[in-house]
């Protein structure tokens, strides 16, 4: 019974995390992944012993607000990648997440019916938002949905009245509501605060469809052939390496003059620091462009097809000189834009 209830809980997800030492006021950074109301499991490369205890903050997964909770290491995992397993611990929390939910759920709760559109998928379905609060929402709707299911969000919003585009995490559900109906319990990608914002996102013209914006005046790579922007010194092969060492490969959507715009399965965290290599013309000779910065947002796309991506916000760049190449590609494109 006691596993039956923890699987049904579980949420597959990856939520970055600090792991803290009171003793030498150290901290690790790591994540969690497969989150339960009452513990996870850490992505660590070091495991600590069975038996150990821990502290750890991180975003609440339902409110975004930040928390610390101690808990007690119940396993040690030895990951294989023969076998896609990581390495890591189980943690049990000494309390469940419920609890930090019901500290503030009072003052953030705002009763409301929101009219809104539901995606899931390639599936629409119409949804009502209520009891609303700054990280989520209770979704009344008829659709099928799991917990840790990852949906999409359109809504007025409920301070300023324009439209906003979140992605959401099931967390609870389905829920018998008193009036017969249906709902879920969902968490925001982003709060309401974020979203009231109105600078994050721009609609895509032939879909209408909402999508991240890249401030200023992010231009659309992938108008181009791949000849043209060869001429540039350019391509749309994009190899990322996150924090923990992984590499990956996407492709170069958007390219503004502070950030940039990769298309790829991969997802990281939303924070995340990275490492981009943009790979340059075979038989040019030319090394990558790289860059270094931090993921603004995460999650899907509606420029290239909805495709899953995210936007980089530049720290610095490996050198002046691939600084310059790439404020001159930038310069051309922007140039372009209405041209093609």
């Amino acid at each position: 019974m006691l596993g039956d209830r923890r699987q049904a809980d579980r949420i597959a997800c990856r939520i970055g995390a600090v792991m803290l030492d009171d003793a030498t006021g150290a901290a690790l950074a790591l994540d969690l992944t497969d989150i339960s109301e009452g513990g996870a499991f850490v992505h660590n490369e070091q495991p600590v012993r069975p038996g150990s205890r821990i502290k750890l903050r991180f975003e609440h997964p339902k409110t975004g607000r930040r928390i610390e909770v101690e808990g007690r290491v119940a396993r040690r995992v030895l990951g294989r990648p023969d076998r896609e397993e990581e390495t890591g611990n189980g943690v049990y929390f000494d309390r469940p997440l419920s609890r930090f939910d019901a500290e503030r759920r009072g003052a953030e709760r705002k009763a409301c019916k929101l009219h809104s559109t539901l995606h899931i998928g390639a599936m629409e379905a119409a949804s009502t938002l209520e009891d609303i609060s700054e990280g989520g929402a209770l979704l009344r709707t008829s659709a099928e949905m799991q917990i840790g299911a990852v949906i999409r969000l359109q809504f007025r919003h409920p301070h300023t009245g324009k439209e906003a585009d979140t992605w959401a995490l099931v967390v609870r559900g389905p829920l018998a509501l008193p009036d017969g109906g249906r709902g879920f319990g969902v968490c925001f990608d982003e709060t309401l605060s974020e979203l009231a914002g109105g600078d994050s996102w721009e609609r895509n013209e032939k879909t209408g469809m909402l999508s991240p914006k890249l401030p200023p005046q992010g231009e659309r790579v992938h108008n181009w052939s791949d000849e043209a922007l060869a001429e540039q010194g350019m391509t749309r092969r994009v190899i990322f390496v996150d924090e923990h060492g992984g590499r990956h490969r996407g492709s170069l959507i958007l390219a503004g003059r502070t950030e940039l715009l990769v298309q790829c399965e991969a997802l990281p965290g939303k924070g995340a620091r990275l490492a981009l290599g943009l790979r340059r013309p075979r038989g040019t000779g030319l090394d990558p462009i790289r860059i270094f910065g931090r993921v603004r947002r995460a999650g899907g796309t509606t420029v290239h097809g909805w495709r899953p991506g995210f936007v980089v916000a530049f720290d610095r760049f490996g050198s002046e000189d691939e600084e310059l190449d790439w404020r001159a590609f930038v310069a051309w494109l922007e140039s372009r834009a209405g041209a093609h």
